[in-house]
């Protein structure tokens, strides 16, 4: 756009209108045909305002910072006369700068970088339904059809997308002159509980994507079987916007019409060789609702795992128990809301929860006979200390917690 606007007075705004033709980097100029101020307000996303003033050089207009701008997108900026009594004419034009870079395909290219900050932008058009995997060898934040482009990632990110949506890439250069881009749809394969026909085939150096769909709300075991050529394996699963390490046998807490997303790849070095394994997925028994008041007492048979479930009602320290001193070879691993875990051979932890948080314990039973535990996780009563100090006894086995005030 190339817009002359006339002002007679001051603060009474005026307003120039226009839709974005194709997605950039949109400049900003302007110039007064006197030496007055005029005060621009751009109403997009992030809104900000630049000034005109003792500008009266055609060729050399007064210029704010470029901004990207989306294809389709309604722009709007108010302009104001901010000085002078006499009648006045400002003209602000925006043009396209640079255009963002499409990436086609679903291979990795590379990609020059004209900038050293965040002013690379690409631009991506979804061909068909499907989970996309976005790959980059730099810092780079994202957005979908008009959205903001906000939110940084390091590497890689999953998104659900739908055909013809557009997704613009903001790429951080940094010491780099290129970038290496790859955007592709990932083919999965759904596991469930029924028996495995055939064996997956995997060659060296290759991924392959599966995923559960949980039913019902439950603990889900995941089982890795080797048939041929599978010991050299590393699986992820896919949380919080990033691949999370996890084990050949692992269980994960689902909700009904949950889906989590797992990553194996065969790491084997000798190009010659092709995996072959199995993949099983089995719901828990029923997981165990705990409290802070110790309830029912549960049996663990031998080499067996019990699952107890316990959800905070405030944002505190708590105390994880099994109330079972005689129990030796008990194996606990922890899970706070899906993504914290750390594990012990003691069944006593502390570990910090916010309100709602949900705690997970896998009580595993290593010995070779049943054992009896009623877990509890209690908050903690802190004993509040000062510069001068406390005094108190502390009985066995019962640890006592103090907190500086």
């Amino acid at each position: 756009f190339n817009e002359s606007l006339t002002f007679d007075a001051v603060d009474v705004p005026q307003t120039i209108e226009f839709t974005v033709p194709e997605t950039g980097i949109y400049k900003y100029t302007g110039y007064s045909e006197s030496e007055e101020w005029f005060r621009i307000k751009v109403q997009y996303q992030q809104n900000y305002q630049f000034y005109v003033y003792n500008s009266t050089d055609k060729e050399n207009p007064v210029s704010n910072n470029s901004q990207l701008l989306l294809k389709g997108d309604k722009i709007v900026l108010n302009v104001t006369k901010e000085s002078g009594s006499s009648e006045s004419t400002v003209r602000i034009r925006g043009e396209l700068s640079k255009a963002a870079t499409v990436v086609t395909g679903s291979e990795e290219n590379t990609y020059p970088l004209d900038k050293s900050d965040w002013s690379n932008y690409f631009t991506y058009t979804v061909p068909e339904d499907g989970v996309y995997n976005i790959a980059s060898s730099k810092q780079f934040r994202y957005g979908i059809d008009t959205q903001p482009v906000t939110d940084y990632y390091n590497s890689e990110l999953l998104l659900t997308l739908k055909k013809d949506q557009i997704v613009n890439l903001n790429v951080y250069g940094g010491s780099s002159s290129e970038v290496k881009l790859k955007i592709s749809k990932l083919l999965i394969t759904t596991i469930s509980t029924e028996e495995q026909a055939e064996p997956y085939e995997l060659a060296s150096g290759a991924a392959a994507y599966y995923q559960i769909s949980a039913t019902d709300t439950a603990v889900y075991m995941l089982t890795f079987n080797r048939i041929e050529n599978a010991n050299n394996f590393e699986f992820r699963y896919y949380k919080n916007n990033e691949w999370q390490y996890t084990y050949s046998s692992d269980t994960f807490v689902l909700e009904a019409g949950d889906d989590l997303l797992l990553r194996v790849r065969n790491t084997n070095s000798d190009e010659s060789l092709t995996a072959k394994y199995n993949l099983k997925i089995e719901k828990a028994d029923d997981i165990k609702t705990i409290t802070e008041t110790r309830g029912e007492d549960c049996v663990i048979e031998a080499y067996k795992t019990a699952y107890f479930m316990f959800t905070s009602d405030r944002e505190a320290w708590y105390l994880t128990s099994l109330n079972e001193e005689d129990a030796v070879n008990v194996y606990v691993q922890y899970e706070v809301d899906g993504s914290y875990r750390d594990s012990d051979y003691l069944g006593k932890k502390e570990i910090k929860l916010n309100s709602d948080s949900k705690l997970l314990l896998r009580v595993r039973n290593d010995s070779s006979s049943s054992i009896t535990v009623a877990p509890t996780v209690s908050g903690i009563n802190f004993v509040s200390i000062g510069d001068e100090g406390v005094g108190g006894s502390v009985s066995q086995k019962e640890p006592q917690y103090y907190k500086y005030k």
